[in-house]
């Protein structure tokens, strides 16, 4: 969702979701955001046009969730919550004026990477960063 107080700027909420494999737990990963955020459109105004290219920044909430297979047929699941923010350069093209496909690309950091560790005695096989690059493509309901 876009709130725009002024013609080039917006705040906006989203949510989001993001998974993938983790071989070396023969698990998955999965990562839940919540993100408030300012945009900004310097190229066409967004509330006129039927396209625009822009950026915006996001403080986030993520949680994480890791899910391993253990060798004796168990699986094993950790979770925790996480701070972070994005930074994205994003493009909308408008179905109608109040709907739009939004699609963008940039970078997401969390504040901390998370070790996978497994076995008694802890061993590290896997670091899941704490800088990615993400890719996203949605609906936005402009009000």
């Amino acid at each position: 969702m876009a709130w725009f107080p002024a013609p080039s700027f917006a705040l906006r909420g989203g949510l989001g979701v993001r998974w993938g494999s983790v071989p070396e737990v023969s698990g998955s990963d999965r990562m839940s955001s919540l993100g408030l955020g300012l945009e900004w459109w310097p190229v066409t105004d967004p509330t006129k046009g039927s396209w625009a290219v822009g950026f915006r920044a996001d403080v986030l909430v993520m949680q994480q969730r890791v899910t391993g297979n253990l060798t004796n047929g168990t699986q094993e699941i950790h979770e925790r919550v996480l701070p972070g923010g994005d930074f994205v350069i994003q493009s909308f093209v408008a179905l109608i004026p109040r709907l739009q496909v939004v699609g963008g690309l940039g970078l997401q950091g969390l504040l901390g990477s998370t070790d996978l560790r497994v076995g008694d005695d802890h061993t590290v096989v896997a670091t899941i960063p704490a800088i990615s690059v993400v890719a996203d493509l949605g609906l936005r309901i402009r009000f």
